[in-house]
């Protein structure tokens, strides 16, 4: 059996608990450092970035951090996917909160007093933005935003100049799997060319190095990241979860 997932940190559980099987793809030389374990027990063959989403016809000039959140001309019209709904959402509030410590749980209250709300998971939240009802999305992942730029709706997408998160999307063979050779060749097909150009399709951002990005997008080394790292978020983060809550409710 195979399995895809949207973040990391539960891949990292899965090998941890001894439930994920090695495999050392053709491609293994070719990958984007962080992306993947190390010793090839999953690999993050896709991934998401979360910026600041925003209504074009509501917002001129988009804050150019997440502190410009505060503005008071956004009041009441900020949104965030909710991080129980949403893994990327909850691996960026713990991320940001690894950075910035104390500044950053003051920045959230400083938002929740400024009209902060969690809006569902990523696309409810993008939604609302796009019909007008919020101004703007915190830490929403962006090939949404893309897909949706091309449909024609109004909306667009900056990254933070202080970082946000790069969430890669992990794929692993479970170690019990009555079919490895199938899922190794899936495994290998999903960072082949076609399978990384397929990524790219999609907005997503490819593992390999040598596959660039949609071109109408915002590559993977033209984004600030957080100063993070994985594990951390994987031992903090539901404690990291349970205060925002406390907080943003």
């Amino acid at each position: 059996m195979l399995w895809l997932l949207r973040v990391c940190p539960p891949a990292m559980e899965f090998k941890e608990n001894g439930l994920t099987y090695a495999y050392e793809s053709e491609y293994a030389d070719s990958l984007r450092d962080g992306w993947y374990d190390d010793e090839f027990h999953f690999y993050g063959f896709s991934a998401a970035a979360l910026g600041l989403s925003y209504n074009t016809n509501m917002v001129d000039e988009p804050p150019t951090d997440w502190d410009g959140l505060l503005d008071e001309a956004y009041a009441d019209q900020i949104a965030i996917p909710d991080p129980q709904q949403s893994g990327t959402a909850r691996d960026f509030v713990a991320a940001f909160i690894q950075q910035e410590g104390d500044a950053g749980w003051e920045l959230i209250e400083q938002l929740e007093a400024n009209g902060l709300q969690m809006e569902g998971a990523n696309n409810p939240a993008l939604q609302s933005v796009i019909s007008g009802s919020n101004a703007l999305v915190m830490a929403g992942v962006d090939y949404m935003v893309y897909n949706n730029i091309d449909a024609g709706e109004p909306v667009d997408i900056v990254f933070p100049e202080s970082g946000t998160t790069i969430t890669p999307r992990p794929a692993f063979i479970l170690e019990s799997s009555e079919n490895k050779p199938e899922a190794e060749a899936y495994i290998d097909f999903i960072l082949s060319d076609r399978g990384q150009e397929i990524v790219a399709e999609a907005y997503l951002l490819p593992i390999r190095t040598d596959i660039p990005a949609h071109e109408n997008r915002a590559q993977a080394d033209d984004i600030p990241s957080l100063d993070f790292d994985w594990t951390f978020l994987e031992e903090n983060g539901q404690d990291i979860l349970e205060q925002f809550l406390e907080v943003v409710r």
